[in-house]
């Protein structure tokens, strides 16, 4: 099977590459951060096309993507998450036989709705990054006649090799310097966390079901308090380090309990997460 991985430099297409590769699937990955052997500009329409044309990718997991918070950027999340998404999209239902396409959203999409959200659940344009999301998903619909697209909303996950900018690899790394000190927000927020190797579990899945025009959470339907992961992996090493709640770290109106509705996930796919929030810390400080 040949695949075409967009975004090979992140963290998400790293773990799903080395899946694949595992598997003996044949993978060509691009990049604009990293050197891969694969060079493609998404400006460019006409490039993709070539591009397309010469690999022929049976599957298609479009993961480049930009996260911020600064409503400045909302040009950058534009043109990522829209115009080059509608370039491929459109190179691909050019194609003789049109691949099937997975596209990557985010549960940002859900706005500040608290509790267990389902994917009929309203969607709201809360930043910038959330209505470039919601754009894209509307180009899944637009595209749909001419593409086999699925959407995939991933609510929070982790692992090993993401980035300490996000909230568990922070934790994870002053337990693995054994630090004195740990400043957090909010700590007992709930959130819905999985692990890294079971969302990509979850892509593959949705290769083989009635995948075409779906939109579906990808989420553990489960809730973990951040002070829960802060425990564990004092028990996982046996550290202790005081954990200060800075004011300054936390939101004003922080949703209390946030997490995914897995009903549509389990009834295409059968799949339940695999991997627990301890044994991913495990994994993560041993790393």
């Amino acid at each position: 099977m040949r695949w075409l991985i967009t975004g090979a430099s992140g963290f998400t297409a790293q773990h799903f590459i080395s899946h694949l590769k595992a598997h003996g699937e044949d993978v060509f990955a691009i990049s604009t951060t990293l050197d891969t052997e694969i060079k493609c500009d998404f400006q460019d329409e006409a490039a993709i096309k070539v591009l397309l044309q010469k690999i022929q990718p049976e599957r298609v997991v479009h993961l480049t993507g930009v996260y911020g918070t600064d409503p400045k950027l909302a040009p950058l999340f534009k043109d990522v998450h829209v115009t080059q998404t509608e370039n491929l999209i459109r190179g691909c239902a050019a194609m003789a036989t049109p691949p099937p396409i997975a596209l990557a959203s985010s549960a940002h999409v859900y706005g500040n709705q608290g509790g267990r959200i389902s994917e009929s659940a309203e969607l709201v344009r809360i930043s910038e990054y959330a209505a470039s999301k919601i754009e894209m998903e509307a180009l899944a619909k637009k595209w749909s006649k001419e593409a086999p697209i699925f959407v995939a909303r991933s609510f929070n996950y982790t692992g090993t090799g993401q980035s300490e900018k996000f909230l568990i690899p922070k934790i994870v790394q002053h337990y693995k310097d054994k630090a004195s000190k740990l400043t957090l927000g909010d700590i007992s927020i709930e959130r819905d966390f999985s692990d890294v190797r079971d969302i990509i579990r979850y892509y593959m899945a949705m290769f083989e079901a009635d995948y075409a025009g779906q939109i579906v959470n990808f989420c553990s339907g489960n809730l973990i308090s951040v002070r829960d992961i802060v425990s564990a992996c004092q028990e996982i090493t046996g550290h202790e380090l005081q954990v200060e709640q800075s004011a300054s770290l936390m939101r004003p109106n922080e949703i209390q309990v946030l997490y995914g509705c897995t009903d549509k996930l389990v009834e295409l796919t059968g799949l339940k997460p695999t991997i627990t929030m301890k044994q991913t810390l495990a994994s993560m400080l041993q790393s």
